[in-house]
This record gives structure tokens, C-alpha cells and sequence, in this order.
């Protein structure tokens, strides 16, 4: 899986979350399987390593976002907003990674969901775009 998140200089990002959907195996969780263990990333033109990060042994919290379906497990990040606006992508088959059915999801410090994008596939990109985040905020 690759994380990409692209800002233009004009808009600020706060906070962010990721949920990702995946395939239930006993091993050891990630490091950001709860929302109070996120992986800080930068606001400005942020791009993971193809498969850099991992959803095997996430476990599913929280309220599930309004677009997503059936059962879930997540993992989670957070940026500091320098722009209202953020655009996130996950990229995944060959080797950008080996996530299937990919979910995505932004929400603010206090966890209320701003926006979300459900699953189009195995292996399928997504993304998602929001305007109105504050400057300085955490998401």
C-alpha cells in the first residue's frame, strides 16, 4: 500500500485518519491500530514506500464511516493541517502493495468523520479530497 497525500501551497490539512479494510490473520497488530497510536505524517506532498505500511493483524474501532460496508479492520495516521484542503490516496497491486478492497476516511481530532470513500474492488486506488480543514489542526 502507498500513502500519498498531496496539498496545494493555497490550502492548510489537520489531523488525519485512515481506515483500511483487511483480511483477518492471527499475527501481531500494527503500531497504528488505534486511532491513539497514529503515525504522524507531514501535510506537504506526503508519499509512503510501495507497501510501506501494512493492515495485517488491524483490528476494527470506532463508528465504521457512513461509506463503508460489512466488517472492517483499520489502521490509522494524523497531519498537522498547514492548508485547508488535503487530497489523499492509497495505490496498491504490483508494487505499490497488497492492500485489497481499500477504504479511506478523514476525521478531526475528536474522531467525527469529515469524509470517506468505501471500497471499489481488490486492488483498486482510492482517494479523496476535503476542503475546510483548519490551520494548525491536528487530523
Amino acid at each position: 500500500m502507498v500513502l500519498s497525500i498531496l496539498t496545494p501551497r493555497l490550502f492548510s490539512r489537520i489531523g488525519l485518519c485512515l481506515f483500511f479494510l483487511n483480511c483477518a490473520q492471527i499475527v501481531a497488530q500494527p503500531v497504528n491500530d488505534h486511532s491513539a497510536t497514529a503515525i504522524e505524517v507531514s501535510h506537504d506532498n506526503y508519499c509512503s514506500g510501495d507497501g510501506e505500511y501494512t493492515t495485517v493483524g488491524a483490528t476494527p474501532d470506532g463508528a465504521i464511516p457512513t461509506k463503508w460496508s460489512g466488517v472492517y479492520a483499520n489502521v490509522w495516521f494524523k497531519f498537522l493541517a498547514a492548508t485547508t484542503s488535503v487530497s489523499i490516496d492509497i495505490k496498491t497491486g504490483d508494487t505499490e502493495g497488497t492492500l485489497r478492497q481499500p477504504r479511506l476516511s478523514l476525521h478531526d481530532v475528536g474522531l467525527p468523520e469529515l469524509v470517506s470513500n468505501g471500497s471499489h474492488g481488490n486492488y483498486i486506488d482510492i482517494g479523496l479530497s476535503y476542503e475546510g480543514l483548519t490551520i494548525g489542526a491536528w487530523y
